[in-house]
């Protein structure tokens, strides 16, 4: 996650959030007290929406798994119905209570322009993206205002029973032949 140390220490944040809660507390906060969005995160469907990364990242921390494979090999469900709720009510809280604008309902792709330019701009204090994202957020910013100090930072997700999850990859990850150790990886 990227964020920006000045929009939380304006929400009275020293540092960044390590639980689920205290995230939304904190996107919260930054909203009430500056008036700019505090998690922005895309919020609309497409063929692969961000949102259901930041889904995953939620079950996953808690230790709940859409499909699991049991010891026999056969796969099954591991996750409620109420499991599944709860992490869709969770990020529907943020567009309800306005701290992610619900004009971000139109927005399916963490790396999508909107979610940059929030973040360069200070409209928006905290961002999940890919690292690509992340540095596109620094160079634009550096290129904005040269000679400015950069104020973000970087974070994992929230943390909750599991620890904080996320996934390393994604579509395609691609192995260098020159790596010492091919058939390993």
């Amino acid at each position: 996650m990227v964020y920006d140390k000045d929009l939380l220490k304006d929400a009275r944040y020293d540092e960044f959030r390590k639980t689920w809660r205290d995230l939304r507390a904190a996107s919260v906060a930054v909203f009430r007290k500056t008036g700019r969005t505090g998690f922005g995160f895309p919020a609309g469907s497409c063929g692969t929406p961000a949102v259901w990364f930041f889904l995953n990242f939620y079950w996953w921390s808690k230790g709940w798994n859409l499909i699991d494979k049991a010891p026999d090999g056969k796969f099954f469900m591991n996750i409620t119905s109420d499991q599944i709720a709860e992490g869709f009510d969770y990020y529907n809280q943020f567009l309800k209570d306005g701290d992610n604008p619900k004009s971000n309902l139109s927005i399916c792709l963490w790396g999508a322009p909107e979610i940059v330019e929030d973040m360069v701009s200070g409209n928006a204090a905290i961002a999940s993206v890919p690292d690509a994202v992340g540095v596109q957020i620094v160079s634009t910013f550096k290129q904005r205002f040269p000679g400015k100090p950069v104020t973000f930072a970087a974070a994992p997700h929230p943390a909750d029973v599991n620890g904080s999850k996320t996934f390393f990859g994604g579509r395609s990850l691609g192995i260098s032949a020159n790596s010492q150790h091919v058939d390993a990886a």
